[in-house]
């Protein structure tokens, strides 16, 4: 179905949804899409960024808080998060994530004036082994 996709969220005016359209077939991992917008009175989506990383974006007063697909991570596996003004359709930084973890929801969230992120950060990489006796 043209316009499907998954993760939306309305606009500060309520007048556009904003939604990852499918990147891929596979359901339930992290996928790279574009991000859509759908104003209400329109049946066109339009693509308003070319890629988002997982499900990393989340709109503010300000524009569109994301982690873009071609944002590699570095040893500590930090990403840069970008700013799209909607008005103009500028980019610009805002932060470097340290430890961003890309899973699927993403569990990136930005307050609305995109000054405080949330997001899953990897501490430590490992497994523990633990041995439960008398287990009933």
């Amino acid at each position: 179905m043209e316009g499907s996709g998954l993760a939306a969220a309305e606009s500060a005016d309520g007048r556009t949804l904003y939604y990852l359209g499918r990147g891929t077939a596979r359901h339930h991992e992290p996928t790279d899409a574009a991000l859509m917008a759908l104003s209400f009175g329109s049946r066109q989506p339009s693509e308003v960024i070319a890629c988002v990383r997982g499900t990393a974006f989340s709109v503010g007063d300000d524009g569109i808080s994301y982690v873009p697909c071609r944002s590699a991570s570095n040893e500590s596996g930090g990403v840069t998060v970008q700013l799209l003004d909607v008005a103009s359709g500028t980019h610009r930084s805002l932060a470097r994530l340290d430890g961003y973890e890309n899973r699927f929801p993403s569990g990136f969230s930005a307050s609305r004036d995109a000054g405080v992120f949330l997001y899953n950060r990897l501490v430590n990489r490992g497994e523990d082994l633990l041995l439960i006796e008398n287990f009933k």
